[in-house]
C-alpha cells in the first residue's frame, strides 16, 4: 500500500488547470450531488432506496485511469488487467461493522444499528478503487476505528464531512489519498523478504489495515504474497544490475526508483523496502571493504 496523491481538479476557472479534467470533475461533481440529493429525499419516503451506483463506478474508472494506474488502492495489485475492479467506499454505505475479539459485530450506536455512512456514499474522498479481493472478500462493511463510531441526526449531517470524522472516529484503517505524515501507509507498513506486510514499530493502524483487507493473502498460487515476494525479488535483481554497471555508483539506485515510479508497477511500496533494504547490506560490504583496504595500505 502506497500514498496516491490526488488534488481535486480547481473548479474555479483556474487557467493552470487542465480543461478536460476539469469539465469531467465539475459534471462529475454535478452528477454527485444530484444523487446525493435523490438519496437523502427517498429515505424520507421508502424503506430501502437504491443509489446510483454508475456515479461511483464512473469515479473509479477515472480514478483508475488516472492517479492510481490501474491498480487496487489497498494491495497496488494490477486490478484492470483481470477485472473491473471496485468502487470502495471507505467509510461503508450501509451497515457498518467493527472488530470485537475474533469476529467483526455490527455497529451499535444509541441501541440501534449503525445504518452506514450514507451520505458520504457519492463523496469522492470516501472512494476509491479497489481489487475484488480486498473489497468485496476481506474489507466488506468492516470499518475499525480507535474511538466510537459516529452516527449523526439528519439535522446533524452538513456538519459531518470526511474530514469532521476522520478527527472524531479516529479510523484504524489506512486511507491511499489521505494526507499528511501520520497517513502515509510508508510509516505505518513495511515487508518482509517473503513478500509479508508487517507493521512498523507494532503500529495499531498497519495492523488493522492488514487484517481487514487481507494484505498478506497467501491462499495458494498466484496469491497476494506470492506475486508480491516474485516482483520484489525480480526488481531488486533489475536494480542492482543497474547498480553494478554504473560502477556502484549509488545514484543508480535513485534512477532506477524514479523510472520504477514512472511505469507504476505492482507492489511499489514493497519493491522500494526491498531495494533500500538491499542496498543496506551492500553499503555496509563495500564501507567494509574500504576500512580493509585502509587496513592493508603500506603506511
Amino acid at each position: 500500500m502506497i500514498h496516491v496523491s490526488f488534488v481535486e481538479p480547481s473548479l474555479d476557472g483556474d487557467p493552470a488547470a487542465d480543461d478536460a479534467r476539469q469539465k469531467w470533475w465539475r459534471a462529475w461533481r454535478d452528477r454527485a450531488k444530484r444523487a446525493r440529493d435523490k438519496y437523502e429525499k427517498s429515505r424520507k419516503t421508502t424503506a430501502d432506496p437504491e443509489f446510483d451506483s454508475d456515479v461511483w463506478k464512473d469515479l473509479k474508472e477515472w480514478l483508475l485511469r488516472g492517479p492510481f494506474d490501474g491498480k487496487c488502492g489497498y494491495c497496488e495489485s494490477a486490478v484492470t488487467a483481470v477485472d473491473f475492479g471496485d468502487a470502495e467506499h471507505y467509510r461503508p454505505k450501509g451497515a457498518v461493522k467493527r472488530r470485537d475479539g475474533d469476529a467483526w459485530v455490527p455497529v451499535v450506536v444509541g441501541r440501534r444499528p449503525h445504518g452506514g455512512y450514507w451520505w458520504l456514499a457519492y463523496d469522492w474522498s470516501n472512494l476509491f478503487p479497489a481489487c475484488a479481493k480486498c473489497n468485496s472478500a476481506h474489507k466488506r462493511e468492516n470499518f475499525p476505528t480507535a474511538k466510537k463510531h459516529v452516527r449523526p441526526t439528519a439535522r446533524d449531517l452538513a456538519r459531518w464531512t470526511s474530514a469532521a470524522l476522520d478527527r472524531e472516529e479516529e479510523p484504524l484503517l489506512l486511507h491511499p489519498m489521505r494526507e499528511g505524515d501520520e497517513n502515509d501507509p510508508s510509516r505505518h507498513i513495511t515487508f518482509d523478504i517473503d513478500g509479508r506486510a508487517v507493521p512498523i514499530d507494532d503500529s495499531e493502524r498497519a495492523k488493522a489495515t492488514i487484517e481487514t483487507v487481507g494484505l498478506n493473502r497467501d491462499d495458494g498460487p498466484n496469491s497476494l504474497v506470492e506475486s508480491r515476494r516474485e516482483t520484489m525479488a525480480d526488481q531488486v535483481k533489475l536494480c542492482m544490475m543497474a547498480f553494478y554497471q554504473s560502477d556502484c555508483d549509488p545514484a543508480a539506485i535513485d534512477a532506477f526508483m524514479a523510472e520504477l515510479q514512472k511505469r507504476k508497477r505492482p507492489y511499489v511500496g514493497a519493491i522500494a523496502v526491498a531495494i533500500e533494504r538491499k542496498f543496506d547490506m551492500i553499503r555496509r560490504q563495500l564501507d567494509e571493504r574500504r576500512k580493509l583496504d585502509e587496513r592493508r595500505a603500506p603506511r
